[in-house]
């Protein structure tokens, strides 16, 4: 048999959003706040241990609990740390990665549409076949990413400068 899956941490007592922000979604009892938009949300009060943020995005204005890790959460947003993640044939639209260490990560086949990547660190990165046409690549550093002939970039955008190799 399957062994059990682990308890998750129940938000606590939802109480009136900081200002200027939206309440955030309840939890999936299964995935937590996995994939769930937390971009302009009050969170600063739920009890998030346990609880899945993979691929949640959030933004500059989400809060969160005082002490809560989020840019090493697996969740996408400005700074975040998601060295070798797996994000193959994602299509991720209007997310804000600023400065995100993407270092490894795996975009094979997917389409980034409104990504802002400025600065972010694509070292090592698979891109073969990704379309970033709709990316903001302003001073990426991509040393040693890896794309083919698919890979779609912005017009204007030079690969080679920005240190990527071509997979031939």
């Amino acid at each position: 048999p399957a062994p059990p899956m682990p308890a998750l941490a129940a938000p606590t007592a939802p109480t009136a959003p900081a200002q200027g922000l939206r309440p955030p979604p309840a939890p999936h009892p299964q995935l937590g706040y996995e994939g769930a938009d937390l971009r302009g949300c009050d969170a600063s009060t739920l009890r998030l241990q346990g609880l899945s943020l993979r691929l949640a995005s959030y933004d500059g204005a989400t809060r969160w609990p005082a002490g809560f890790d989020v840019k090493s959460s697996g969740a996408l947003g400005p700074g975040a740390v998601l060295r070798g993640a797996d994000l193959r044939r994602l299509r991720l639209t209007a997310l804000d990665l600023r400065g995100a260490d993407l270092r490894g990560v795996d975009l094979r086949g997917a389409t980034l549409d409104g990504v802002r990547l400025q600065r972010a660190r694509l070292e090592d990165a698979r891109l073969e076949g990704t379309d970033l046409r709709g990316a903001s690549l302003e001073g990426c550093t991509m040393r040693n990413a890896r794309y083919d002939g698919a890979t779609r970039w912005p017009d204007a955008f030079d690969p080679a400068e920005a240190g990527a190799t071509p997979d031939l």
